[in-house]
């Protein structure tokens, strides 16, 4: 089934490729910020809003200049906080990541710090602005382009989101079947696995028909899938894959390098990272082509035109799918509310403001 992509079935499947803490860290702090934007700021815009028809013009237009960007301040740092967590979440779980452009995340990091604190000085209070007669028009232009900047990412976030979502309504059309009732389509079949062939010798020394290894502090990773039988009440089937055809959800196991010696180099050590060992209990998805019945060994399951995916906690598939969905369509609504608050808000209340 085609609508089940390989990075739709690597959430699925939950396919850890390190640097969780990391991604935790920044998750963590785009809750931070979402806090205290809804605790303190939010609350303190609209107390600002309440007094903005009073007094002489020219303390109006220090006030106006204030909330403007006070109100900007609120946008920028919730766009920053819905584009950080689309962007960690991911990796918060262990799910495996889109590729991004660094360089882009590094600018906009550098760029929202020191204007979130000019915004921040100048909603401090409105004896800041007073005189600054650009200072409203300023904070818009400065909020709403940063605003602009973070939601570069909507596309992404809206791409990524209806992928996980169109491999979950894949995932739940597949039929279920049993070993013993076996016939051509796709399926999902639930079984223990079984030595078929070769097998790699785990980290504990137990046979294993898939292993992933990684660079010791290397991103690297070379994955190795050996063809194997899965066995349940005594009729069994081959599955089968080429190489990158496979998603597998693997036990982890965070290897340990041995004692390195000075001349060796830390990028060119390889570890063992996770491993599916020979009689785990897992669920397949794939096309199942039968050629005489399951009992005398000659049908397989195998990844058609799309990919072979293995889950040991199949349960839970379908919650990590709904969740990297909600996560990223929620990440871009919100980013693209921000950018259409922003503008709306300005215009509505100055004209309230100077009516």
């Amino acid at each position: 089934m085609a609508e089940i992509d390989r990075f739709g079935a690597s959430v699925a499947a939950g396919v850890r490729r390190g640097g969780i803490a990391g991604a935790l860290f920044w998750v963590l702090v785009a809750g931070f910020v979402l806090f205290l934007v809804a605790s303190a700021f939010a609350p303190a815009l609209g107390g600002r809003l309440r007094i903005l028809t009073g007094g002489t013009d020219r303390y109006r237009l220090a006030q106006w200049a204030s909330t403007a960007a006070l109100a900007a301040w609120v946008a920028l740092a919730t766009a920053f906080a819905a584009w950080l967590l689309g962007r960690t979440f991911r990796g918060a779980l262990g799910l495996p990541r889109r590729a991004h452009r660094s360089g882009f995340f590094a600018l906009r990091v550098v760029l929202a710090v020191p204007l979130s604190i000019w915004l921040l000085i100048w909603a401090s209070d409105e004896y800041v602005v007073r005189g600054v007669s650009w200072a409203p028009t300023g904070a818009l232009v400065i909020g709403l382009a940063m605003c602009l900047m973070f939601a570069h990412d909507v596309p992404r976030l809206l791409k990524n989101g209806a992928s996980a979502l169109r491999s979950r309504v894949a995932l739940l059309r597949v039929p279920r079947m049993e070993l013993t009732r076996l016939h051509d389509g796709w399926a999902r079949l639930r079984g223990v696995v079984a030595a078929g062939g070769e097998t790699f010798e785990g980290h504990d020394g137990r046979p294993c028909v898939y292993c992933r290894d990684r660079q010791y502090l290397g991103d690297k990773t070379e994955e190795s899938f050996a063809p194997f039988l899965l066995e349940r009440g005594g009729a069994s089937l081959s599955v089968e894959a080429a190489a990158g055809q496979a998603v597998v959800e693997a036990v982890a196991v965070h290897e340990q390098p041995a004692a390195l010696d000075a001349e060796d180099e830390a990028d060119v050590v390889w570890v063992r990272d996770a491993e599916l060992p020979v009689g785990a209990e897992v669920e397949v998805v794939g096309q199942v082509s039968v050629e005489g019945g399951a009992y005398r060994g000659s049908a397989r399951i195998h990844a058609g035109d799309g990919v072979l995916l293995v889950m040991t906690r199949a349960a839970a598939a379908h919650r990590r799918l709904l969740l990297s969905a909600l996560v990223e369509l929620g990440s871009a609504l919100v980013l693209a509310g921000c950018v259409v608050g922003l503008v709306v808000f300005w215009v509505v209340v100055r004209q309230l403001t100077w009516r």
